[in-house]
């Protein structure tokens, strides 16, 4: 066996094939690795995938490991491992003198993972935050899991380059360190009976006799906590090393209505038709401003779901939204978006030479079926930024709003005669950005302001240009969008969402914009959690109106007739009581809670105990050929839901936010000395509850403690109410 090994790590390769065969964390005795042989490498060539090999060469030179296979047809795969005080770093190439094309490398393979505790944990940047209980076990089938997820792309892949799998007693942490957007897979599947962490590499520069090297490293190191504490390694190499970060939020010119005015968002209300009726009513229960991205029935020709999609400017004017619901949303002080199918076209001859070519087996769950303009062409950009002038020139938006987006897409295009590089990956990810950044600009110049752009979904590398984002996962397990794959293991709480992407990336932004929500009661009470979390992570909350009609007011609902999708009617008549639930979330959001949950620093959740509470589901709001249509369950989660932010310009000053989803009322006890800094000897309380625009918020000072004496604070919090605990840490006297 060839050996690396510190006091952190121990790695062991065949001397037969240079498998990984032994995997192992000293500190804390785990063994990962349990199979005697597995594949080196897997080689993807246009003729197909190989693992086999004619000649295999090692040479170890202390902390360093090279890896020589010599496969059939004159392509050699070279591999260097380095060790390193706190982990391995792999890196590796494909010299080709043969003409097949290198079209991807996967390596390193690390098979043969077993369970490490009785209570373990994936987690991975898919749909922007995933995390599974025991996927040893809930894993069944060979190549089920997460078997190929491209990045960056977070509706079917990564939105970050990090996952890892950990029990209680310690785990692996797996990332790419990659600065410059490369295209990759971040793979954590079943195999031959095991678990198996896996990366790919490649569809970046494909022609015959293309060589392919890894232009990044990647990285494995054990590590011991949950899944913040992963997140937390990500951050710190993220923030140091990515060029494209943009400043935080707070410190860089921003649309302060989006971050600081708005409560509550709404999404896919008839723009052509008037729905004013329910615009007002929604204005005056919720009382705070309100985002809408209106539905996508205001183009000149059809933009609709399935039967009709705008492809030159020409078929995106003249608009045609309702003057009544444009007046009625300045009339209330809200703001509103147009829906726009960004670079997604029907077939047309003006740019049918532009559009993409999505490899047939793209390496995702996804296929990408879909007619989208490629961002390498200048034909894109030009229709891009000449389409979003002319319609703020003309409807005066506050925002865009982009679906089926950079985020959603597989950043590979195998045509040839476009302006990248067959594959194009890396390329492919620099155009979209620079379309979005031109775009930004081109508005800013006409509006003398800037006109924030938003996208389904968001991946890290557009946190310089996208200012919000719309998600679903939330919503589960009433929502069947991202997370798809996996609904049985999230119907049966053995899988979910967590907030990843914000607990890495909060105080730089974009906006998360979740929930799927419905105000009516026949939603049931899954309502008071997911618009909870949503808030409490640091977004904001959704009404949807995509695939249903709108609920009933006055006895009337929205017409089929008059919508972009099919549905039937429901009669649902809209609850009131839901919209005031949701009003102290959103006088949250804009008024004392606004420093930490639009700009803030996202910290460990708070510590305490809590009873669980089984909340009923409904979901409804989907295609009705759609399996998950018209289904219903439960759901058991914490009645009291919790997050905690610092300031982003002062350290001293966290923000607990508790909510009680439950019926319920309840009493925990939060242990406060997670949240202890160094020199800080005490701290100084502050109670917020009764978040109600119609009232005064009620403020209790609850004086100073000291570390010391007392590290925790029983709290009452009442049955589907929120409380904001704000704590001053103070500094120690010196003498």
């Amino acid at each position: 066996m060839l050996v690396l090994e510190n006091k952190t790590i121990k790695i062991g390769f065949s001397e037969t094939n240079g498998s990984i065969i032994m995997l192992e964390d000293p500190i804390n005795e785990l063994n990962y690795v349990h199979l005697d042989s597995q594949d080196p490498f897997r080689l993807e060539t246009n003729e197909g995938l190989t693992t086999s090999y004619t000649e295999f060469d090692f040479q170890l030179d202390g902390s360093k490991l090279t890896l020589t296979w010599q496969t059939l047809g004159s392509i050699t795969v070279t591999s260097t491992v380095q060790l390193e005080p706190e982990g391995l770093y792999f890196r590796a190439k494909v010299d080709n003198k043969s003409q097949k094309t290198i079209n991807s490398l996967e390596y390193p393979i690390i098979g043969g993972i077993d369970k490490i505790t009785d209570d373990d944990h994936l987690i991975h940047s898919y749909a922007t935050g995933f995390m599974v209980d025991d996927p040893f076990v809930n894993f069944i089938n060979q190549g089920e899991g997460l078997r190929y997820m491209p990045y960056p792309e977070s509706f079917s892949g990564a939105s970050m380059q990090f996952f890892a799998y950990y029990g209680k007693t310690g785990g692996l942490y797996f990332a790419a360190n990659d600065p410059d957007m490369h295209q990759k897979w971040l793979n954590f599947y079943k195999n031959l009976g095991y678990l198996e962490a896996s990366h790919i590499y490649g569809y970046e520069d494909l022609y015959p006799g293309n060589n392919l090297e890894f232009p990044y490293t990647f990285y494995i190191r054990p590590f011991t906590g949950d899944w913040m504490d992963a997140a937390d390694i990500y951050k710190m190499y993220a923030s140091e090393n990515f060029t494209w970060l943009p400043d935080k939020t707070a410190e860089r010119e921003h649309p302060k209505w989006l971050y600081q005015n708005v409560g509550l968002a709404t999404f896919g209300i008839n723009a052509k038709h008037d729905r004013t009726k329910w615009l007002k009513q929604y204005h005056e229960d919720l009382e705070s401003p309100i985002f809408h991205i209106l539905g996508p029935d205001w183009t000149n020709e059809p933009q609709t779901f399935r039967r009709g999609i705008p492809g030159p400017i020409q078929e995106w004017i003249p608009t045609c939204f309702d003057k009544n619901n444009l007046e009625q949303i300045r009339s209330n002080g809200d703001y509103y978006a147009p829906f726009e199918f960004d670079f997604y076209v029907r077939k047309h001859p003006e740019y049918v030479s532009h559009v993409s070519q999505f490899p047939k087996q793209p390496k995702s769950h996804d296929m990408y079926h879909f007619n989208m303009l490629c961002p390498c062409e200048e034909y894109t950009l030009n229709m891009h930024v000449q389409r979003d002038l002319a319609i703020f020139k003309e409807a005066e938006p506050d925002a865009f709003y982009y679906d089926i987006s950079s985020n959603n897409l597989i950043k590979t295009c195998m045509a040839e005669n476009h302006r990248h590089k067959v594959g194009g990956g890396q390329e492919i990810s620099k155009a979209y950005k620079h379309i979005y950044q031109e775009t930004l600009a081109t508005l800013k110049q006409e509006a003398k302001r800037q006109i924030p752009l938003g996208t389904e979904m968001i991946n890290e590398i557009h946190l310089e240009e996208i200012d919000f984002y719309q998600a679903r996962a939330n919503a589960n397990p009433a929502s069947t969008l991202e997370l798809w794959p996996f609904r049985a293991l999230v119907n049966a709480n053995l899988a979910r969402i967590i907030p990843l992407f914000s607990y890495v990336y909060h105080e730089y932004g974009a906006v998360r914009i979740d929930g799927w929500g419905k105000p009516v009661k026949e939603l049931k009470d899954l309502l008071f959690y997911t618009s909870a979390i949503t808030y409490l992570w640091g977004g904001i909350y959704e009404i949807n109106h995509e695939y249903s009609p709108m609920e009933a007011i006055d006895g009337s609902e929205s017409s089929n007739e008059e919508h972009y999708a099919v549905f039937k009617p429901r009669g649902y008549e809209y609850d009131s009581s839901r919209m005031k639930y949701l009003r102290q979330f959103a006088a949250l959001r804009t008024k004392e809670g606004n420093p930490y949950l639009a700009y803030g620093v996202m910290l460990k959740f708070p510590i305490f105990t809590v009873s669980k509470t089984t909340l009923e589901w409904f979901h409804y709001n989907h295609w009705e050929h759609d399996p998950t249509y018209n289904t219903q369950g439960t759901y058991t989660v914490d009645s009291v839901q919790a997050s905690a932010y610092r300031k982003v310009d002062n350290e001293r000053q966290i923000a607990i936010f508790l909510a009680n989803v439950s019926r319920e009322d309840q009493i925990i006890e939060i242990d406060l000395s997670q949240y202890r800094l160094p020199g800080m000897n005490s701290y100084k309380l502050t109670l917020y509850k009764d978040f109600d625009p119609t009232l005064a918020t009620n403020i209790v000072a609850l004086g100073s403690k000291a570390f010391s004496s007392i590290e925790a604070i029983k709290l009452d919090i009442k049955a589907h109410k929120t409380l904001m605990l704000e704590i001053e840490l103070i500094e120690e006297e010196k003498e």
